[in-house]
């Protein structure tokens, strides 16, 4: 009974955070970097670091290679190496 409304806040802030990463990435193109400030690109030929498959997509997509579908935290800054985040990854190791 008590936790009820711990699991309900939790689940909510959750879904607040993915919907509005959601709107972030269908509406930008690219993604400042923490540590530069340079614009990283979120679109175009990425590299699956699970199962090593290359393709042209976005960069928080899943994977589309059958078997894998997995959606990376990060990518790299090319400038500096810093990871842009995955903005509708809260609470999935990020923390």
């Amino acid at each position: 009974m008590l936790v009820g409304p711990f699991v309900l806040t939790r689940w909510l802030t959750q879904a607040f955070v993915y919907l509005g990463g959601s709107w972030i990435l269908a509406t930008r193109d690219s993604l400042p970097c923490p540590g530069c400030g340079t614009e990283v690109d979120i679109h175009g030929w990425y590299r699956c670091d699970y199962c090593g498959s290359t393709f042209l997509g976005s960069a928080f997509a899943p994977c589309p290679t059958p078997g894998c579908g997995r959606t990376p935290m990060y990518v790299p800054c090319p400038r500096c190496s810093h990871a842009v985040w995955n903005p509708t990854a809260m609470g999935r190791a990020r923390w």
